[in-house]
């Protein structure tokens, strides 16, 4: 497989995963470590267990992720993916901003063909 493949293919299961909101959300803990870092809309979170107390948040509700491209390439030890797209709120499909999430994924110690998130940047852009 690809780096375009694998970046599309994960991100594609994350966005999946974490639209299935705060009864589904919790799954995606397992792609985060200890040492992986979020920046969210400006603001530094560090490990799966920080990460997850951010998007289990009752404000950050249902969403619906429509990406519109990953882009991927090649950085030492991983993979940097971005993804731009529309987030559509509240499972409103005419309330949506523009957002860009940007991940550098690095291989799952101990497992050939898996991946985690290290660091993530997410950012709205506006609507």
């Amino acid at each position: 497989m690809d780096l375009d493949e694998i970046a599309t293919g994960f991100l594609t299961r994350y966005y999946a995963t974490f639209d299935t909101g705060a009864s589904g959300r919790p799954a995606i803990q397992n792609l985060y470590r200890p040492d992986s870092l979020l920046l969210w809309e400006g603001r530094r979170y560090y490990g799966d267990k920080e990460i997850m107390e951010v998007f289990s948040r009752p404000h950050l509700g249902k969403t619906v992720h429509q990406v519109a491209c990953i882009d991927a390439q090649p950085v030492i030890g991983g993979i940097l993916a971005a993804a731009t797209g529309k987030i559509f709120l509240d499972g409103n499909s005419e309330n949506h901003l523009l957002a860009t999430g940007t991940f550098i994924l690095l291989k799952t110690p101990g497992a050939d063909d898996s991946y985690y998130i290290h660091n993530q940047i997410f950012r709205l852009i506006g609507s």
